[in-house]
């Protein structure tokens, strides 16, 4: 095939790792054209990984473009480190380096040296911390595009009028990204003024993607709507096309940004402390209390009125034509999100999705302003948080309104308590283009005529999260025959509700898992006569047709009983595998005709004279203990990552 190499090596930039392998054989062209890409994205997952790719550095080091080391927000949650003086190697071999990404707690062990102001072409770094204050000074910000400062940095350069942060900013001429996250541990505030703002903008004119987030809040003056817009005459507009604030944001900001962001495709707001409730505190006390203060009135004409604060995001999508996504959190969109924001939205030609931003104390009541998405919002929604209210007596009650969003593909219904019986065959039916789902606090199950009778088309369902729930033994049967697109799927203190069965059986032979992540689950069947709390199952059977890869047994344990301490898993061998797979087919260790036969099938005649002291044989005292707290078992087409954490590492309410 004559192709041009630059051709090549774009297709080849597309191809997985073995389809790029097979590439090479095909010509000499080919061979140099993909070989170059081979090495230009390398994404590391482990420190063995980190280990050869150091072996080659010296010779494939110039090819490299961009170098991603695992970090904790991807599914495995493993940090992989790399030092100063690899950091240093890295400069030295890789010159041509364009982006470079790892966990940026990895700063607080290895320094920047000064040899990486050798990085001409460097586009993006990790993001900087309090641990990269003194290597900021020797940085090469020449070609540097984005830019992202974490946690007490922020607060640092923030301080003395931002000084420090405008310099910074001056000396990065082609910044387009800029991500300001100031979340620490401890609490503190960093006041946003108008000025402060706008003195952001004019040392990065070149921005268009902004992020802050964590503890700002954003101040500005208000007297009267009049004076407000005068003063938004004079404000320059930018290039922002993307826009994420979650902040203290008071009403009259929305002014500032319908004016500076004219341009603005995605916005992203999450309000952390309404300046609308402080508003109808003030004014209910007002009118309690005819004889208030002046310093109350002045608070009242410090922010819009109720009438101007209804009309403010059907101003923003007027002075914004461009914007085509939104995503809010319920209290901020119950502020904004009026009758009048839906009337101008019917008139808006670009915006078709609105997300509502969910979490656990963030959803979105069924209540007038629930009616109201359901009535002018159902062909926009795409995310959306609710809960079950104290008089649905069945499911339907809650996924009737909810069929009415055309577009919804990300759902969270948080059922309140463990009893609420969730059919899940329900749920799917009535929301048929979910793409994410999570059930918090409810029993998933299944109706019996459900049990034998899946949907009659597939459901494109790809990630399912499970908290605090107990579910039936047939739930995964019925998702394996419906749910063929299923990649990822997770428990947090979950429990099946069978009290005959010793195993919970995850059988869905049809899907290929890129994530089963198992934070604690337990059996019913489990007799608690000698326990005050109710174990979570150990031991994992997982089993593939990928590759006809036997099942493999695991066993997750922690040395220490720590709560806070990831649990070692080690695979059982081939003694321990025989033992366990007896065990829960047949329910005793110590029968020893079906024990013999299981595991002496394919043995030598030495090895079934042995076998007698082979079944006694003891073994791990933790190991025979949680046998009885009965497994996990997965059968599936592949998994590429999987985890299992016997004790609750974290709360997630």
């Amino acid at each position: 095939m004559e192709l041009p190499a630059e051709i090549i090596e774009l297709i080849a930039g597309h191809l997985p790792n073995d389809e790029q392998y097979k590439c090479l054989t095909l010509s000499k062209l080919w061979f140099e054209s993909v070989h170059r890409a081979m090495y230009k994205v390398i994404r590391i997952n482990n420190r063995h990984q980190f280990r050869r790719f150091f072996q080659i550095i010296q010779t494939k080091g110039h090819l490299v473009r961009q170098l991603y080391l695992s970090n904790s927000e991807s599914a495995n949650k493993k940090v992989v480190g790399i030092t100063s003086l690899e950091l240093d190697q890295l400069a030295t071999y890789c010159p041509y380096m364009v982006i470079l990404e790892f966990d940026q707690k990895v700063w607080k062990y290895s320094k920047l040296p000064p040899s990486t102001a050798t990085w001409h072409d460097m586009r993006r770094l990790p993001a900087f911390n309090m641990d990269t204050m003194p290597s900021l000074s020797h940085m090469n910000y020449t070609k540097l595009t984005q830019l992202s400062l974490q946690g007490e940095l922020v607060s640092t350069l923030c301080g003395q009028q931002q000084s420090a942060l405008i310099r910074l900013l001056t000396n990065i001429p082609h910044l387009q990204h800029l991500c300001l996250n100031s979340k620490q541990n401890k609490s503190h505030v960093i006041h946003m003024s108008l000025q402060d703002m706008e003195s952001i903008h004019t040392a990065a004119p070149h921005l268009t993607d902004l992020e802050l987030s964590g503890s700002f809040k954003f101040t500005m003056d208000y007297t009267s709507l009049s004076d407000t817009l005068d003063c938004m005459q004079y404000i320059a507009q930018t290039r922002i096309r993307y826009l994420k604030l979650k902040a203290t944001i008071p009403p009259q900001w929305i002014y500032y940004m319908v004016r500076k962001y004219p341009d603005l495709l995605e916005l992203d707001l999450e309000v952390l402390d309404s300046a609308m409730t402080a508003f109808h505190t003030t004014t209910t006390s007002y009118k309690k209390n005819a004889s208030s203060s002046s310093s109350h009135q002045h608070q009242l004409q410090s922010i819009p009125s109720a009438k101007e604060v209804q009309v403010l995001f059907s101003m923003l999508l007027q002075c914004c034509p461009r914007l085509r996504k939104m995503q809010i959190d319920s209290v901020t969109g119950k502020m904004y999100m009026t009758e009048a924001f839906f009337d101008t939205l019917a008139t808006h030609k670009n915006l078709k999705e609105i997300k509502m931003k969910h979490s656990t104390y963030n959803l979105v009541s069924r209540n007038q302003f629930f009616d109201l998405l359901a009535a002018r919002g159902r062909h926009v929604i795409t995310g959306l948080g609710t809960e079950v209210l104290g008089t649905d007596i069945h499911i339907a009650n809650i996924v009737d309104p909810l069929s009415h969003f055309t577009k919804l593909t990300e759902l969270v219904l948080c059922c309140g308590h463990p009893y609420f019986d969730c059919d899940i065959s329900v749920v799917l039916s009535g929301c048929q283009q979910l793409l994410d789902l999570t059930i918090r606090s409810a029993h998933l199950m299944l109706l019996p005529e459900s049990e034998n009778y899946p949907a009659k088309k597939q459901h494109p369902l790809k990630s399912l999260h499970l908290s605090t729930v107990s579910f039936s033994v047939h739930v995964f049967s019925y998702l394996g025959q419906t749910c063929h697109a299923l990649k990822q799927l997770s428990f947090y203190e979950c429990d099946q509700r069978d009290d005959a069965a010793n195993q919970i059986h995850i059988h869905m032979p049809h899907n290929d898992f890129d994530l089963v992540l198992m934070n604690g689950i337990r059996l019913d069947s489990v007799p608690l006569q000698c326990h005050t709390w109710l174990p979570n199952a150990r031991i994992l059977a997982i089993e593939t047709a990928k590759n006809n890869i036997s099942k493999r047994w695991y066993h997750a344990y922690n040395g220490n009983n720590c709560y806070h301490e990831t649990p070692k898993i080690q695979r059982l061998n081939r003694r321990k595998s025989a033992i366990a797979e007896h065990y829960y087919q047949y329910g005793w260790i110590n029968n020893q005709k079906y024990l013999q036969k299981a595991i002496s099938k394919k043995a030598s005649k030495m090895q079934q004279q042995q076998s007698q002291g082979y079944l006694y044989s003891r073994t791990s005292r933790e190991w025979e203990q949680d046998l009885f707290f009965g497994s996990i078992s997965i059968r599936c087409k592949s998994i590429k990552k999987w985890e299992l954490i016997c004790n609750t590492t974290y709360h997630e309410f």
